[in-house]
């Protein structure tokens, strides 16, 4: 089992982040995170999660 660090953030349409939902070590395979996304407002966010070899970014909508 591989482990590297990992971070994963939350970023606005205006490329600014807004939230760092997870910054630590990350395992091979399936994760599971818990986010408490009461700070947001409605609206169009990335998720964007990076590690040692890999960068991924998906586009959300979050409604209230």
């Amino acid at each position: 089992e591989q482990v590297s660090k990992l971070d994963i953030k939350v970023i606005n349409l205006l490329g600014q982040e807004i939230e760092t939902i997870y910054n630590g070590m990350g395992h091979q395979g399936l994760n599971s995170i818990q986010w408490n996304s009461h700070l947001l407002t409605s609206g169009v966010y990335f998720i964007v999660a990076s590690g040692h070899n890999f960068k991924l970014s998906k586009k959300v909508s979050y409604l209230k």
